[in-house]
């Protein structure tokens, strides 16, 4: 479902609780639009990097 790939990616740009979250169970391939994997992989590696993920930086 596109609306909850994109309501994820949103939550997780809110929250780092939500990235910590996403990131234990999900990997970028396990998303439908492939935009929506290159996004989650790139807020997860600006987390672990320790560096903020939001708009501006992702």
């Amino acid at each position: 479902n596109l609306d909850a790939e994109a309501s994820l990616l949103g939550a997780m740009l809110l929250s780092r609780g939500a990235i910590a979250d996403a990131i234990e169970i999900l990997e970028p391939d396990h998303f439908y639009k492939p935009s929506h994997g290159h996004v989650f992989e790139a807020i997860s590696t600006l987390y672990g990097s320790g560096e903020p993920a939001d708009p501006v930086t992702v």
